[in-house]
């Protein structure tokens, strides 16, 4: 009867070259994730947050903005500015970058 437990025991246990890249596995995965979390964390909740402060102690408060996209440089469907207590209302705006050829400078264009 001993034979045969120790015969079921040496059937479960797992080979060990399985569970050595199964370990490896996990923390690169999980390590994978955590990365992916800080990046978006970080360049993409931080400067809004950051830029938004630092405008309202200038005195200009975003109300509104509503359909960024970032084709061939920034354009937002709709933005509601406040400066000291005056509302701006902008539609249809975009801001792009050209890059003069001849001598390198760089210059932006607001468009609307």
């Amino acid at each position: 009867m001993s034979d045969k437990k120790e015969q079921q025991n040496v059937d479960i246990e797992p080979n060990s070259s399985n569970t050595d890249e199964q370990l490896e596995v996990v923390p690169q995965n999980k390590r994978f994730r955590r990365f992916l979390f800080w990046s978006i964390l970080i360049f993409v909740v931080t400067p809004p947050v950051i830029l938004s402060s630092w405008l309202s102690t200038k005195g200009i408060h975003l109300n509104n903005v509503s359909g960024l996209t970032f084709n061939n440089g920034i354009a937002a469907k709709k933005i509601s500015v406040s400066i000291d207590n005056t509302t701006i209302d902008l539609e249809n705006l975009s801001l792009r970058r050209n890059k003069n050829k001849e001598t390198g400078d760089v210059s932006y264009h607001l468009l609307r």
